[in-house]
């Protein structure tokens, strides 16, 4: 009676193990997308939670948009939080010459000749904002001056007749195109214009 209990438990052991080995059937387009929760800002402990993340040159576009608005509008708060203390000069080409953040934001936001610039104003009226290149530093130039890094991001934006008459009296340089260099992450900052 023993064997036969025994005989009988490993034959149904083997038949689990045949059957969990089989192939599972191919997926197929009729198959439910996976689940996964909507990325948030905050998350409670238990809960599934997910993580949007952003990086690279999408990323610096949409920095150098919020700067191109932040300018427009005389922003000087959002200009303030979003530019190192210390802003690295990009024209005629990024160096390591630096202008305090505090001399460009009053620059930028104060000038008599901004004109009826504000937040009426749309950026394509200024901008050709399908013209925009994004690049590493790194292959701009391949020796990058002391505080900037090789990862930073560089975004030129080209200027409209009406972008040149006003934007090269509000950032120095500016006088065809305008450049953001901009360092994504967590935090990302402007750390030249």
């Amino acid at each position: 009676m023993g064997l036969a209990m025994v005989a009988l438990v490993s034959f149904g052991c083997a038949t689990t193990s045949i059957e969990s080995l089989a192939p599972a059937a191919p997926s197929s387009s009729l198959d439910p997308e996976p689940w996964a929760p909507e990325p948030g800002d905050n998350a409670r402990t238990g809960e599934p939670t997910a993580v949007a993340i952003a990086g690279g040159e999408q990323q610096a576009q949409a920095v150098a948009l919020r700067v191109l608005e932040a300018i427009r509008d005389a922003d000087d708060r959002l200009l303030n939080r979003m530019l190192e203390a210390r802003i690295s000069r990009l024209q005629p080409r990024p160096s390591a010459a630096q202008v305090p953040r505090e001399a460009l934001v009053e620059a930028s936001i104060r000038s008599p000749r901004r004109g009826s610039l504000g937040p009426q104003s749309p950026l394509s009226e200024y901008f050709q904002l399908d013209q925009m290149r994004m690049q590493p530093l790194s292959v701009v130039m391949p020796q990058v001056p002391n505080g900037l890094e090789g990862s930073d991001i560089l975004v030129y934006i080209p200027l409209t007749r009406a972008g040149r008459t006003i934007f090269r009296f509000l950032v120095p340089g500016w006088s065809h195109r305008g450049s953001v260099l901009v360092r994504t992450g967590v935090d990302p900052r402007v750390v030249g214009l």
